[in-house]
């Protein structure tokens, strides 16, 4: 098995790698295509906890944040490379990771994706429903320092999609187990570490940790509709979806999407009550003049048969409604959001407020001042007795070239 994965990794890389040397050439030829690109992001962050039960806990923590994409990106008629290393750190840790290698391809009748690439069914920026990989947006989402793509995941996959004429299409996908690079790494120089440390490596996930799943995509009456299905073998989930998406008056796009996840063992109501999602939500553009503009976006999930009463312990409790909401206007050089994450049931949310600077030729600098804002044991608990940081101030900047 590793064997396998060492070959892939390879296989990706000198693809991506060929086809990034391709591109070099075209560029010589004057054609005017990228083939290198960075993406370095740096912020200071200052959090404002509560840890604890007693009001002497209170505390300020100061923390440097940092990342750095460095890639190869080639694309020719038909096809598409790229790989592209991460490197994350803190004033505690430096993470490497692997944030996109895949080639993309296709032919008249069929496309192929292998590699790292994204992972995204359904609609919604927020909340996703369809999203089956990614479900929870805690764990997948970036409200607070992300001023453009709030999602952003990325899986190791295959994936083979079929052009059905006039129809749409049908994709089907394997997805391998997560698995962090850093321990593929680590896995390889096993031998030469230190014995204690290697017991401490987490050995690769089992190929029974795979999943597999199909879906169509097809348009009626001008709604875009999606219908499909995954089984993750990591928890053996089955998780059927739709997903429907359209524009009222040429103004207002909308979407509503549903999903289950049901486990293969205990299979009963009681199981899904949580599981069970219906979102909604629009997205209305407006252009104020030809160099500014608003848009406004609104987010709404359902848990039919969640809780929809307070609880005293929230943590794995899924209440009946929350939303998301987000205001952004841009003139010239400057974005400012405003987003919202609130908990109806028990009357808690996130504030999250954006200002992003243009500078100069790929140079932003980014503020961010969050605050959570809810009673003792909310799901945004701002007092005391909570590990959320109630108050958050991030200044940073971000350079793309």
């Amino acid at each position: 098995m590793r064997g396998i994965v060492k070959l892939l990794l390879f296989l990706v890389f000198l693809a991506a790698f060929s086809y990034a040397q391709d591109e070099a050439d075209s560029v010589l030829n004057n054609e005017k295509k990228k083939y290198f690109y960075a993406d370095l992001s740096f912020f200071n962050r200052i959090g404002y906890y509560d840890f604890f039960k007693n009001e002497q806990s209170k505390a300020w923590k100061y923390t440097p944040v940092g990342d750095a994409k460095i890639g190869f990106k080639g694309e020719q008629a038909n096809v598409k490379g790229e790989f592209t290393p991460e490197f994350k750190f803190t004033n505690e840790a430096v993470k490497l990771d692997i944030y996109r290698a895949f080639v993309k391809f296709r032919f008249e009748h069929v496309r192929f994706t292998l590699g790292k690439s994204t992972f995204s069914w359904g609609e919604g920026v927020y909340f996703n429903a369809g999203d089956l990989l990614f479900l929870d947006p805690r764990s997948s989402t970036n409200v607070a320092t992300n001023d453009t793509n709030i999602r952003d995941n990325a899986r190791w996959l295959t994936s083979l999609g079929v052009p059905l004429d006039l129809y749409g299409m049908y994709e089907a996908v394997v997805v391998a187990p997560p698995y962090s690079f850093m321990n593929l790494f680590t896995q390889m120089k096993a031998p030469q570490i230190d014995p204690k440390q290697a017991a401490q490596v987490e050995p690769p996930p089992p190929v029974t940790d795979t999943s597999v799943g199909n879906r169509f995509l097809f348009k009626v009456l001008g709604v875009q509709a999606q219908i499909g299905y995954l089984f993750t073998g990591q928890d053996l989930y089955h998780r059927p979806y739709f997903s429907l998406q359209g524009n009222v008056l040429d103004a207002v796009d909308y979407y509503i999407s549903s999903s289950v996840s049901i486990r293969q063992k205990d299979f009963g109501k009681e199981q899904i009550k949580g599981n069970w999602l219906l979102d909604f939500g629009l997205y209305y553009p407006i252009k104020i003049t030809s160099n500014s503009a608003v848009n406004l976006r609104l987010e709404n999930q359902f848990v039919p048969l969640g809780v929809w009463r307070k609880v005293s312990d929230p943590i794995d409790v899924k209440y009946g409604h929350q939303m998301f909401f987000d205001v952004t206007y841009r003139i010239d050089q400057w974005t400012l959001s405003l987003r919202d994450i609130l908990s109806t049931v028990d009357v808690s949310d996130r504030l999250v407020f954006l200002v992003n600077w243009s500078v100069y030729q790929g140079l932003s600098l980014i503020f961010s001042l969050d605050a959570s804002m809810g009673g003792k044991n909310s799901v945004f608990a701002s007092n005391k007795g909570s590990s959320n940081e109630t108050l958050g101030i991030s200044l940073g900047a971000r350079y793309i070239y």
